[in-house]
């Protein structure tokens, strides 16, 4: 759904629950887990319906076929092999671990390489020691610059005068970490950050930060209220991921539905425009009644 620019091109997908139809692409469109073969007898012949990930996946399992069936003639099922498009109108399920030693030594890195690339030296921070705590505030220093779109963003600060080094890590604009890497910094003064705006594929510069803002403070802070409110905020935190990424979803659609539309139109424009837009729309708007209903 957010479709990130990547520096490597992959086709991993994201893996949803055991129990689902579909994983998730990395574009965020549903995919399959597996090809669906079903067949049924009917007298003689046996009647197969496949239902594959691609072209390329269905040959192959009509090659397979045919060395159980040699005299099939695959080719002939080749030529009418449909390519079909459809909006899936049941939530997908996914399973999301928010704690556990190598998820909090993940953040734990993040910030440490942050600091190291900003000329942070890592003698100057403890091992980790499992300080890190799910950051409990609903806003924080990026909110305000990112009300309309999903963020990444990472804040340091180390000052020897108070003798701290703490960062702070926002994944998907829902969850917050707060990271002490030492409680006895005698480093340089550093103060650093950086937010990525993943709906424009694009990094957040000229953010302003308060000059007073003490990582300390909000570490002690939400270190004795640790069990307060945190679900709570969490909660919102994704309803609001949530609410802006169907948004972004409606929004791509409907673009992706106008571009196809245009497409058909300039291959045969003797066509009704109307028409052939209500046409590739009609699904959509069909979908979106259900999930009403």
């Amino acid at each position: 759904m957010l479709n990130p620019s990547r520096d490597r091109q992959t086709n991993l997908t994201f893996k949803t629950s055991s129990n689902e139809k579909y994983d998730i692409s990395l574009n965020g469109k549903p995919v399959l887990k597996k090809p669906q073969i079903k067949q049924e007898k009917n007298g003689d012949h046996i009647h197969y319906k496949i239902i594959s990930r691609s072209r390329a996946e269905a040959n192959q399992i009509l090659k397979n076929i045919k060395k159980k069936y040699p005299n099939l003639d695959i080719e002939s099922v080749k030529n009418n092999i449909i390519s079909s498009k459809e909006y899936i109108n049941e939530g997908i399920n996914i399973d999301i671990k928010l704690g556990g030693e190598l998820f909090l030594k993940a953040i734990y890195k993040i910030i440490l390489e942050y600091y190291i690339e900003n000329g942070g030296n890592p003698k100057n921070t403890e091992l980790y020691d499992k300080n890190i705590h799910i950051f409990a505030l609903s806003q924080f220093i990026f909110d305000k610059y990112t009300k309309d779109t999903i963020n990444h963003g990472i804040f340091i600060k180390g000052d020897p005068k108070e003798k701290y080094l703490i960062g702070y890590v926002e994944l998907y604009k829902a969850y917050r970490y707060i990271v002490l890497l030492d409680d006895n910094y005698n480093g340089d003064y550093i103060e650093s950050y950086y937010c990525y705006d993943l709906f424009n594929n694009k990094q957040l510069d000229n953010i302003f930060i308060e000059p007073n803002i003490n990582l300390k403070t909000l570490y002690e802070k939400n270190l004795k209220n640790l069990n307060n409110n945190i679900t709570n905020s969490i909660k919102d935190n994704l309803n609001t991921l949530l609410f802006l990424l169907l948004k972004r979803q409606h929004e791509m659609v409907l673009n992706d539905i106008i571009d196809a539309s245009i497409k058909k139109y300039t291959d045969n424009p003797s066509e009704d425009f109307t028409k052939i837009l209500m046409s590739n729309l009609t699904p959509y708007i069909i979908s979106l009644i259900k999930n009403v209903e």
